[in-house]
């Protein structure tokens, strides 16, 4: 499902008749400004959300992937590649890792 900013704003389904306090807030992602019935909110939209978790979860993984540049059995170095993080450098230090773990 594809978010956009306008359809899923958090401050366009207020209503100004309502006695609730709200807070004029700053994006952290865009840098907008909005209304928000919570004293913490961070993002004007879904779409902003939605991205915010999507860099976090990008550093995360980079990350794991600075951590794992050698193999965990022999340390011997590793090339990282796109996509799935590598641990061991080869199946036999693999098939070694998992004899030490069942012992």
């Amino acid at each position: 499902m594809q978010y956009d900013k306008s359809s899923t704003r958090v401050d366009k389904s207020f209503s100004p008749n309502l006695v609730n306090v709200y807070y004029n807030k700053t994006c952290a992602v865009c840098g907008d400004s909005f209304l928000s019935d919570r004293p913490h909110g961070k993002y004007c939209s879904l779409r902003c959300s939605n991205d915010a978790y999507i860099l976090r979860r990008r550093k995360r993984v980079d990350k794991k992937r600075a951590e794992a540049l050698v193999c965990v059995v022999c340390d011997k170095p590793i090339s990282q590649e796109i996509g799935k993080i590598r641990w061991y450098c080869s199946n036999a230090c693999k098939q070694k890792a998992y004899r030490l773990r069942k012992k």
